[in-house]
């Protein structure tokens, strides 16, 4: 109510259309000061409208760059952030914003020339930048302040990101005999990066794991430890640590050692293990054949040499190699070590083979010690020699005279190796061979100039064998004078 009296008031009415105050809007010289020339001027002044249309400022306005930066979801995303909406409201902050200095310093052009740097760039796209901030090592770094920074070590296993920590040298596999011993033969080495952790004056122990190189929580896996006087394999490491020689034999073995092991050594504070190299053990009952070779062609009159090798598992007890030839002969026996640096026991035989040794067997028998008793395996084996044509003969069907006109056939036989490639029939005529015909066999019907002696030879890649002469009767017919 009293605020409407107010609006209605005479005297604000009188005020509002007091002649004084209406001179004052109507003044000329508040009308000059609002249409003065100077302020005109200053408001239309071309350098003032030049700087509102400069193409420099335009282009700024609408520069891809800022565009695409105006419109990034990631710098959208941090408009609408709570926090930064909180800075962005803040007095402090906004007395910075518009503080003069921080404005050259964002308009600056090396700032601007750093933000836009091709170098910058490909530094923020680096997939291996990327792969650092997604990688699970650092994850666990940051969310887990006691794990070490370097070495991670997993059930017992030292782990260096994937880098295998020790390298070892064994056999793929070895076959072993039951009751019998068998010898592990062993090196290793370290890795570049960590030699400077391994100290081979420290004494370090040797440890070989079945199955999985993952022994935590099943110690049962852990089979012999060098540091330790009782281990559930009876065995020793006959090889020199300190030198990198880790040979391991084991005693006794039963057809539960079949399995995959691998090898550790502990020289604290150095752990290592094998995790990608493993033997493999195949216990036996009975011992595996030994094998037979031949060095260069087995050929009549020529020395040749035999050689009959068995694996030997256990050194210490070699086994013994026996030969049964079909001649004379001398063995020769030595132990030798092959490429997988295993062991096998040798045996050469040096003989001159005839062509009555083709086709003959020979053996090769190896007998292992197991105990108080033996365990024998053999091999057999058939001689091929190669050897010329031999027992070469020449026959003729009928062997009786036969008549004029009458048809003889004459059959050359011979054994070779390779066989005979070539027969070949010659007549004597005068005292003087000539040849008549060519082929194991030899078909005539009898003239008068047919009887005589004949002969033939068989000939193969290794030389040619003669027959005996026959001889070839014409009968005489009564009233004929004897032809022969």
């Amino acid at each position: 109510m009293a605020r409407s009296l107010r609006r209605r008031s005479p005297v604000r009415s009188l005020r509002r259309r007091s002649p004084v105050r209406s001179l004052r809007r109507r003044s000329p010289v508040r009308s000059l000061r609002r249409r003065s020339p100077v302020r005109s001027l200053r408001r239309r002044s071309p350098v003032r409208s030049l700087r509102r249309r400069s193409p420099v400022r335009s282009l700024r306005r609408r520069s891809p760059v800022r565009s695409l930066r105006r419109r990034s979801p990631v710098r959208s995303l941090r408009r609408r952030s709570p926090v930064r909406s909180l800075r962005r409201r803040s007095p402090v902050r906004s007395l910075r914003r518009r503080s003069p200095v921080r404005s050259l310093r964002r308009r600056s052009p090396v700032r601007s020339l750093r933000r836009r740097s091709p170098v910058r760039s490909l530094r923020r796209r680096s997939p291996v930048r990327s792969l650092r901030r997604r990688s699970p090592v650092r994850s666990l770094r940051r969310r887990s302040p006691n794990l070490p920074d370097v070495v991670l070590y997993v059930a017992g296993v030292l782990a260096c990101f994937g880098q295998n920590g020790l390298n070892t040298t064994m056999p793929d596999r070895l076959d072993v005999l039951t009751g019998s011993c068998m010898q592990i033969p062993c090196s290793f080495d370290i890795p570049d990066q960590n030699k400077y952790k391994f100290n081979s004056t420290i004494p370090t122990s040797g440890v070989w794991i079945k199955e999985k190189t993952h022994f935590d929580g099943h110690p049962e896996n852990v089979i012999f430890n060098s540091s330790k006087m009782v281990n559930r394999y009876q065995g020793k490491i006959t090889g020199n640590m300190s030198q990198k020689s880790c040979t391991t034999v084991f005693f006794n073995v039963t057809t539960n050692y079949t399995n995959r092991y691998f090898f550790r050594i502990e020289s604290q504070p150095f752990l290592a293990t094998d995790i990608g190299k493993s033997v493999e053990i195949v216990v036996r009952d009975l011992p595996s054949s030994p094998n037979i070779t031949v060095s260069g062609e087995v050929k009549e009159g020529t020395s040749v040499s035999l050689n009959c090798s068995a694996v030997a598992p256990c050194p210490e007890h070699p086994p013994e190699l026996t030969w049964t030839l079909p001649t004379q002969f001398t063995p020769e026996n030595q132990m030798q070590e092959n490429p997988d640096q295993t062991k096998s026991v040798l045996s050469t035989v040096t003989f001159a083979p005839s062509y009555l040794h083709h086709e003959k067997n020979i053996t090769c028998t190896a007998v292992y010690p197991v105990g108080a008793s033996n365990k024998t395996a053999e091999h057999n084996m058939m001689l091929h020699v190669s050897f010329s044509p031999k027992d070469t003969s020449a026959s003729i069907s009928p062997a009786d005279p036969v008549l004029m006109g009458s048809c003889v056939i004459l059959t050359c036989s011979s054994t070779a190796n390779p066989p005979v490639t070539n027969f070949t029939w010659f007549q004597i005529s005068e005292g003087k061979p000539a040849q008549v015909a060519s082929g194991q066999s030899y078909s005539l019907n009898v003239t008068v100039g047919d009887g005589g002696l004949y002969y033939c030879e068989a000939r193969n890649s290794h030389g040619c064998g003669k027959s005996r002469e026959v001889q070839l009767t014409i009968k005489e017919l009564p009233g004929w004078d004897s032809v022969l």
